[in-house]
């Protein structure tokens, strides 16, 4: 609706930040899941969707090295714990 609050609310940046760290989150706590099932190839997919929408995401970061270890990536997971 035109001149509503909801254009303001809509338009200020924190929601939207808001929405990049939930969208964020939701490919982290998929990466974790499937790192509970032994699904490291899958994980490492949600991780960096998780990273590429937040780059700044530490939990992504070193679970996304916990899985390179785990494949015995190590140069790769050493990236991601600095």
């Amino acid at each position: 609706m035109p001149g509503s609050e909801w254009e303001d609310v809509l338009a200020d940046e924190e929601v939207s930040e808001d929405i990049e760290s939930a969208d964020s989150m939701v490919h982290e706590s998929r990466g974790m899941a499937a790192i509970g099932n032994k699904q490291f190839d899958k994980a490492i997919l949600e991780f960096q969707k998780s990273l590429k929408i937040n780059d700044k995401m530490p939990f992504s970061h070193y679970n996304l090295g916990i899985c390179y270890e785990s494949l015995e990536k190590y140069d790769d997971a050493i990236k991601e714990f600095k």
